[in-house]
């Protein structure tokens, strides 16, 4: 399904390498236009922007999926160093919740980010629209559907999300890049555990997506009581490549050995790539497939690390999870 690089890039999306984080940025080349999806550490997101905006790119709409650390930390220093005089959205999730101290930080963060970006004097902070185009490139919002909660301002919502508010009351958002009479979907799971996924299948007929950027760094949920699991969002999603963001030295254990199993098991997928290797794949540190970049073209699309490099990456790897069967 992978072309050869192709020659005209239409569209590119990056999976950043942010160790236990997530940083996925996207550009329409037509437009000329960058959207910021997370970034939960500033140093490689804005070395990706710097080769961006040398081509001309500008920034156009940034996406806060939900408030923890790992995803926003690196926005202030990104957002100080890059052109913001032609953002158009600034989207965000409507929830607080957690330890006092935790929630006092993601306000004190988000503040500073907010008046970044009211500086910007042809910004404006518009958090209600579930959809946006830039040339080739739709942007949908999936999760959550309940626009009114998005309409507040940063740090004021006063909801009461259900369990782990800040990571069910997440975003999801839908990419879908045209090019030539091809159609391609991404879709970017924020870290939405049980309840959300329940809702977005319930909400969308159509969950299809080429490539799935996996909820939660790979963690795996089964809740009897909604009777859904991961292994059931995989097959809705039905990927061809599942990309997991997540750290070598994380103490969560991600990606789950379920999360594993069930791409392994699952027909549609050709890949699955790690930005790094854990422990349970080597026993050091180290980068697996590192930034993610998937480029399109009318003839198709590519990714880099080639199924090659990953390869040869993956066959260094003392126990890599992502070889073994999914019966052992």
């Amino acid at each position: 399904m992978e072309s050869s690089t192709p020659s005209h890039t239409v569209f590119e999306i990056a999976f950043l390498d942010v160790g236990q984080g997530d940083c996925t940025i996207a550009s329409d080349h037509l437009s000329r236009s960058v959207i910021i999806i997370d970034c939960g550490k500033s140093t490689p997101a804005r070395r990706y922007l710097a080769t961006l905006e040398d081509c001309g790119m500008k920034v156009k709409l940034i996406a806060l999926t939900h408030r923890h650390l790992d995803h926003y930390c690196g926005f202030p220093d990104v957002l100080a160093h890059s052109d913001l005089s032609h953002l158009v959205s600034f989207w965000w999730c409507p929830s607080f919740s957690g330890d006092a101290q935790q929630t006092e930080r993601c306000k004190a963060v988000l503040k500073h980010i907010y008046q970044i970006i009211q500086r910007t004097s042809r910004s404006r902070i518009a958090s209600s629209e579930l959809s946006t185009t830039f040339g080739n490139l739709t942007v949908e919002v999936l999760h959550p559907t309940d626009t009114g909660g998005l309409e507040v301002e940063i740090g004021m919502y006063s909801g009461n999300p259900r369990r782990d508010g800040r990571n069910d009351m997440g975003l999801v958002l839908r990419l879908t890049c045209s090019a030539g009479s091809q159609s391609y979907r991404f879709l970017i799971g924020g870290d939405v555990k049980a309840e959300g996924w329940k809702r977005i299948l319930a909400n969308n007929g159509d969950l299809s997506a080429i490539v799935f950027r996996m909820p939660h760094h790979g963690a795996y949920f089964d809740d009897s009581c909604l009777s859904l699991s991961l292994s059931h969002v995989i097959e809705a999603v039905a990927p061809s490549y599942a990309v997991i963001s997540v750290g070598s030295t994380n103490r969560y254990g991600h990606p789950a050995r379920e999360t594993i199993d069930a791409l392994l098991r699952a027909a549609s997928v050709h890949r699955i790539l790690c930005t790094e290797a854990t422990r349970s794949c080597s026993g050091c540190a180290c980068a697996c497939a590192g930034n993610v970049v998937v480029h399109i073209d009318d003839s198709g699309l590519s990714i880099s690390p080639s199924s090659q490099e990953h390869a040869q990456t993956v066959a260094s790897l003392s126990t890599p999870q992502c070889r073994r069967s999914s019966s052992s």
